[in-house]
């Protein structure tokens, strides 16, 4: 995809919600995985581990530099 509006279209969602899915303000649902799947054939399993390892990334403690000094 060029851009958000194209991806907006196919996905038919506007381009607000794919700005904030993008940016976490929105949720990834179970619509959104579901016309993902089907747009571009990524399995169901797929999109829900990227999304627990994004869920992961999000919530981690960040890294103390010190601690490796």
């Amino acid at each position: 995809m060029r851009n958000d509006a194209e991806l907006s279209r196919l996905l038919r969602l506007a381009p607000s919600s794919i700005s904030k899915i993008r940016h976490r303000h929105a949720p990834l649902t179970a619509e959104v995985m579901l016309r993902i799947h089907e747009a571009f054939d990524i399995p169901i399993a797929e999109l829900k581990r990227l999304q627990a390892r994004q869920h992961l990334l999000d919530h981690a403690a960040p890294l103390d530099a010190r601690e490796y000094r």
